[in-house]
């Protein structure tokens, strides 16, 4: 896949989505971000946790020492991609996880970002199977088409952070799940498992 693929998304059911930098990308975001105007800065977020995560690291704005690097290598990166890369390796450097699962497509450039941001994170690319990758009643792991080194090590089937770029019914069950924080952003979904926390879900507006 080139770096410069479009990333699909299917939000909510809606269809497959594109955010690429084509003539109408400018004015689809623009679109987004209008739709999402009460979602701004961190409005409504309760959590101080949860706040300063939205504010510190999904609205950082001073580079990365690691920003220059990657750019060279993927210079011809649009800039929206790049800025969700960018993102990406924001939040991985944030978390600090010991794995890091995603739901759908990562292209290279965003891989590379998420990578250098904790390299000691394993990435856990999910199989489209139901979020609970464990088997039920009468099937094996082998039947479902899951490995178990595919099976995360922290709280079973929820990862210490997810990463989704698809936004489907895998997304909505994993975040509903028990100790699940999800940021929804539209272009992609981050979520943390915390044992000492409910379930919580956020909607941002990134742009």
């Amino acid at each position: 896949m080139s770096d410069n693929t479009n990333i699909s998304l299917a939000p909510r059911g809606e269809g497959v989505r594109r955010t690429g930098e084509g003539p109408l990308g400018f004015f689809f975001r623009f679109f987004i971000f209008l739709k999402r105007i009460r979602h701004c800065a961190g409005f409504g977020v309760q959590s101080p946790t949860d706040y300063a995560f939205v504010r510190e690291v999904i609205y950082e704005r001073w580079p990365y020492a690691l920003y220059a690097e990657l750019e060279a290598h993927y210079g011809d990166t649009s800039s929206f991609l790049l800025k969700l890369s960018q993102l990406l390796l924001r939040v991985s450097n944030y978390a600090q996880a010991s794995q890091i699962g995603v739901i759908g497509t990562l292209p290279p450039v965003m891989e590379a970002h998420l990578k250098a941001g904790c390299r000691k994170s394993e990435i856990m690319k999910i199989p489209i199977q139901p979020p609970s990758l464990l088997p039920r009643g009468g099937e094996t792991l082998d039947s479902i088409g899951v490995s178990k080194k595919s099976l995360p090590r922290e709280g079973r089937d929820r990862y210490p952070l997810l990463i989704a770029t698809e936004l489907n019914e895998q997304w909505q069950e994993y975040i509903s799940q028990e100790h699940i924080i999800s940021f929804d952003l539209y272009y992609l979904g981050i979520a943390f498992y915390d044992e000492k926390r409910y379930t919580e879900g956020h909607v941002i507006n990134f742009y």
